[in-house]
C-alpha cells in the first residue's frame, strides 16, 4: 500500500500505549481534513492531526465493512466522502475512495 507513496495511519493506538516503542511526533503531523471536515467537528470518530500545521487533504480512504449506523456521525462521515471523493475500488465490503 504505501510503496509507492507515502502512507498515513491516522489512527494506531498502540503509539499512544507507554508500552509500544514508537510514538507519535504530534509537531510533524499535517492539519488533515476529510471534505471539508477535521477531526475536531466530530464527537466519535477522530483522527490525528495538527491545527497548526498546514491543511492536507487526506487522499484515499478505506471503508470497511457495510453497517452503517443512522443515528450516529456514520451518516456526516459518509456525506462528506461521497461530496469529495468517488470510489475507485470495490471487493466484498472494502470500499476504496479517492479525493476529487
Amino acid at each position: 500500500m504505501g510503496t509507492d507513496q507515502t502512507l498515513v495511519l491516522l489512527d494506531n493506538y498502540e503509539c499512544d500505549m507507554g508500552y509500544f516503542p514508537l510514538k507519535w511526533n504530534d509537531p510533524q503531523i499535517s492539519n488533515y481534513k476529510l471534505g471539508d471536515m477535521n477531526s475536531n467537528d466530530l464527537d466519535q470518530c477522530m483522527w490525528r492531526n495538527n491545527p497548526s500545521n498546514p491543511t492536507e487533504q487526506i487522499e484515499y480512504v478505506l471503508l470497511m465493512g457495510e453497517k452503517l449506523d443512522p443515528n450516529t456521525e456514520d451518516m456526516k462521515i459518509l456525506e462528506a466522502i461521497e461530496s469529495n471523493y468517488h470510489l475507485i475500488e470495490e471487493r466484498s465490503q472494502l470500499k476504496l475512495y479517492k479525493l476529487n
